[in-house]
């Protein structure tokens, strides 16, 4: 009876551990890292701004380039590769849905919405 109990214990401990795992999210560090790695060749001239967000609960993450100029081909492809080389630092199943978006704005550094973080802020003079 005690042999029993004792490994059914460990069945449940065992389930409970998978399951918080698999729920687990994903540090803000880890994202960070992985972001400014993604980014090595890929900021140029017209980038002001990268920012992001992610939504651990719905596993939804955005990358956002705040530009100078209006959006072209070109700076939706670089996007797209930074994307590309971040989520290859992680599983498939961490995310549900990445999204990618290239503004301009004029705005200063400081009105624009940061989201969850900026990785990459150029100087800029007034």
């Amino acid at each position: 009876m005690v042999l029993f109990i004792t490994v059914k214990m460990e069945l449940i401990s065992y389930l409970l551990i998978e399951f918080n795992i698999k729920r687990m999210k994903i540090k803000r560090e880890k994202i960070l890292l992985a972001l400014q790695s993604s980014l090595l060749g890929e900021v140029y001239q017209s980038v002001r701004a990268v920012v992001f967000k992610y939504d651990p609960e719905c596993k939804h993450f955005i990358l956002r380039y705040y530009l100078d100029k209006v959006p072209d081909e070109n700076d939706n492809e670089s996007i797209g590769n930074v994307v590309a080389e971040f989520i290859s630092n992680f599983k498939y199943s961490d995310f549900n849905k990445v999204e990618e978006e290239c503004i301009y704005s004029i705005k200063s550094l400081s009105e624009l919405d940061i989201m969850d973080g900026v990785v990459y802020c150029r100087k800029e003079v007034k």
